[in-house]
Protein backbone atom coordinates (compact mmCIF):
# COMPACT_ATOMS: atom_id res chain seq x y z
CA UNK A 1 0.00 0.00 0.00
CA UNK A 2 1.29 3.20 -1.00
CA UNK A 3 0.83 6.00 1.90
CA UNK A 4 0.76 9.47 2.23
CA UNK A 5 2.03 11.70 5.30
CA UNK A 6 -1.40 12.06 6.98
CA UNK A 7 -1.75 8.54 8.17
CA UNK A 8 1.77 7.76 8.47
CA UNK A 9 1.69 10.50 11.34
CA UNK A 10 -1.52 9.27 12.61
CA UNK A 11 -0.14 6.21 13.44
CA UNK A 12 2.92 7.05 13.97
CA UNK A 13 1.46 9.51 17.05
CA UNK A 14 -0.76 6.74 18.59
CA UNK A 15 2.20 4.04 18.42
CA UNK A 16 0.55 2.07 16.43
CA UNK A 17 2.91 2.26 13.23
CA UNK A 18 2.99 -1.92 13.47
CA UNK A 19 -0.55 -1.63 12.50
CA UNK A 20 -0.39 -0.68 9.20
CA UNK A 21 2.28 -3.94 8.44
CA UNK A 22 -0.35 -6.25 10.12
CA UNK A 23 -3.00 -4.72 7.19
CA UNK A 24 -0.85 -4.09 4.32
CA UNK A 25 1.35 -6.54 2.81
CA UNK A 26 3.66 -3.61 1.75
CA UNK A 27 3.75 -0.59 3.07
CA UNK A 28 5.90 2.29 0.91
CA UNK A 29 6.12 5.95 1.14
CA UNK A 30 7.41 8.08 -1.62
CA UNK A 31 10.52 10.70 -1.08
CA UNK A 32 8.43 13.21 -0.91
CA UNK A 33 6.23 11.95 2.58
CA UNK A 34 9.96 11.03 4.29
CA UNK A 35 10.86 14.58 3.51
CA UNK A 36 8.23 15.91 4.99
CA UNK A 37 7.49 14.13 7.97
CA UNK A 38 10.73 13.03 9.07
CA UNK A 39 13.54 15.99 7.45
CA UNK A 40 11.29 18.98 7.74
CA UNK A 41 9.50 17.85 10.92
CA UNK A 42 6.14 18.00 9.83
CA UNK A 43 5.27 15.24 12.77
CA UNK A 44 6.60 17.00 15.50
CA UNK A 45 6.87 14.16 18.07
CA UNK A 46 10.39 12.82 18.40
CA UNK A 47 9.26 9.41 19.21
CA UNK A 48 6.98 9.32 16.04
CA UNK A 49 9.68 10.22 13.95
CA UNK A 50 11.85 7.69 15.42
CA UNK A 51 9.37 4.79 15.22
CA UNK A 52 9.25 6.01 11.31
CA UNK A 53 13.09 5.88 10.91
CA UNK A 54 13.41 2.45 12.79
CA UNK A 55 10.38 1.08 10.53
CA UNK A 56 12.49 2.34 7.35
CA UNK A 57 15.94 1.06 8.57
CA UNK A 58 13.62 -2.82 9.25
CA UNK A 59 12.28 -2.58 6.28
CA UNK A 60 8.87 -2.60 7.22
CA UNK A 61 8.05 0.69 5.71
CA UNK A 62 9.94 1.47 2.35
CA UNK A 63 10.87 4.39 0.82
CA UNK A 64 10.67 4.69 -3.13
CA UNK A 65 11.31 7.85 -5.22
CA UNK A 66 9.40 8.78 -8.45
CA UNK A 67 11.11 7.94 -11.84
CA UNK A 68 12.54 10.27 -14.24
CA UNK A 69 8.89 9.41 -16.61
CA UNK A 70 6.59 9.83 -13.72
CA UNK A 71 7.70 13.24 -12.49
CA UNK A 72 6.35 15.32 -15.29
CA UNK A 73 2.97 14.00 -13.43
CA UNK A 74 3.67 15.28 -10.48
CA UNK A 75 4.23 18.37 -11.51
CA UNK A 76 1.00 18.42 -13.97
CA UNK A 77 -1.10 17.38 -10.44
CA UNK A 78 0.75 20.42 -8.81
CA UNK A 79 0.38 22.44 -11.45
CA UNK A 80 -3.44 21.92 -12.10
CA UNK A 81 -5.32 20.70 -9.00
CA UNK A 82 -3.82 24.06 -6.49
CA UNK A 83 -5.11 22.56 -3.73
CA UNK A 84 -3.00 19.33 -3.91
CA UNK A 85 0.69 19.36 -2.38
CA UNK A 86 3.77 18.15 -3.46
CA UNK A 87 3.36 15.10 -1.07
CA UNK A 88 0.06 14.22 -2.08
CA UNK A 89 0.88 14.27 -5.66
CA UNK A 90 3.93 12.21 -5.75
CA UNK A 91 1.94 9.65 -3.45
CA UNK A 92 -0.93 9.41 -6.31
CA UNK A 93 1.90 9.27 -8.90
CA UNK A 94 4.12 6.91 -6.96
CA UNK A 95 0.91 4.28 -6.73
CA UNK A 96 0.32 5.00 -10.74
CA UNK A 97 4.39 4.16 -11.27
CA UNK A 98 3.90 1.05 -8.94
CA UNK A 99 0.97 -0.23 -10.53
CA UNK A 100 -0.74 -0.13 -7.46
CA UNK A 101 -4.38 -0.22 -7.27
CA UNK A 102 -4.71 1.15 -4.05
CA UNK A 103 -3.67 4.50 -2.17
CA UNK A 104 -4.00 5.58 1.54
CA UNK A 105 -4.71 8.88 1.77
CA UNK A 106 -6.58 10.88 4.05
CA UNK A 107 -7.42 14.63 2.45
CA UNK A 108 -10.90 14.37 0.53
CA UNK A 109 -9.26 16.68 -2.35
CA UNK A 110 -5.98 14.47 -3.04
CA UNK A 111 -8.80 11.24 -2.94
CA UNK A 112 -10.82 12.73 -5.48
CA UNK A 113 -7.95 13.28 -7.82
CA UNK A 114 -6.74 9.70 -6.71
CA UNK A 115 -10.22 8.20 -7.75
CA UNK A 116 -10.21 10.35 -11.08
CA UNK A 117 -7.12 8.82 -11.75
CA UNK A 118 -8.64 5.44 -11.56
CA UNK A 119 -6.75 4.20 -7.64
CA UNK A 120 -8.96 3.49 -4.70
CA UNK A 121 -8.49 5.68 -2.34
CA UNK A 122 -8.76 4.50 1.15
CA UNK A 123 -8.43 6.58 4.45
CA UNK A 124 -6.66 6.00 7.79
CA UNK A 125 -10.03 4.84 9.55
CA UNK A 126 -10.17 2.23 6.97
CA UNK A 127 -7.40 0.76 8.43
CA UNK A 128 -9.06 -0.07 11.33
CA UNK A 129 -12.04 -1.89 9.40
CA UNK A 130 -10.23 -3.84 8.04
CA UNK A 131 -7.82 -4.93 11.16
CA UNK A 132 -10.75 -5.91 12.63
CA UNK A 133 -12.28 -7.28 9.35
CA UNK A 134 -8.98 -9.73 9.40
CA UNK A 135 -8.85 -10.36 13.41
CA UNK A 136 -6.02 -8.36 14.23
CA UNK A 137 -8.20 -6.17 16.35
CA UNK A 138 -11.07 -6.74 18.22
CA UNK A 139 -13.92 -4.94 19.38
CA UNK A 140 -12.32 -3.53 22.58
CA UNK A 141 -9.04 -2.34 20.64
CA UNK A 142 -10.75 -0.35 18.06
CA UNK A 143 -12.60 1.93 20.33
CA UNK A 144 -9.61 2.42 22.19
CA UNK A 145 -7.93 3.25 18.90
CA UNK A 146 -10.77 5.48 17.88
CA UNK A 147 -10.80 7.05 20.98
CA UNK A 148 -7.00 7.82 20.52
CA UNK A 149 -7.45 9.12 16.98
CA UNK A 150 -10.13 11.65 18.23
CA UNK A 151 -7.56 12.78 20.72
CA UNK A 152 -5.20 13.89 18.55
CA UNK A 153 -5.15 16.64 16.46
CA UNK A 154 -6.56 14.27 13.41
CA UNK A 155 -9.66 15.95 11.78
CA UNK A 156 -12.34 13.47 11.56
CA UNK A 157 -15.99 15.29 10.42
CA UNK A 158 -18.76 13.79 12.28
CA UNK A 159 -20.00 12.06 8.70
CA UNK A 160 -17.31 10.60 8.43
CA UNK A 161 -17.38 9.38 11.98
CA UNK A 162 -20.85 8.23 11.57
CA UNK A 163 -19.73 6.39 8.33
CA UNK A 164 -16.92 4.43 9.74
CA UNK A 165 -19.60 3.57 12.97
CA UNK A 166 -21.71 2.30 10.33
CA UNK A 167 -19.63 0.31 8.50
CA UNK A 168 -18.29 -1.28 12.10
CA UNK A 169 -21.29 -2.29 12.83
CA UNK A 170 -21.72 -4.08 9.63
CA UNK A 171 -18.62 -5.69 10.13
CA UNK A 172 -19.45 -6.77 13.44
CA UNK A 173 -23.26 -8.53 12.28
CA UNK A 174 -21.55 -10.27 9.92
CA UNK A 175 -18.74 -12.01 12.28
CA UNK A 176 -22.13 -13.13 14.80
Amino acid sequence: MIINASPLILFSKINRLGLLNQVFEDVVICQEVYDEVVERGRLKDEFGVELIKEAISNGRIKVKSINSKFKVKVEYLIDHYKLIDKGEAETIILALQENKKEVLIDEKYARDIALSLGLIPKGSLRVLLLAFENRILNEREIKSLLTEITSTDFRISAGLLSKFLELFEELKNKKK
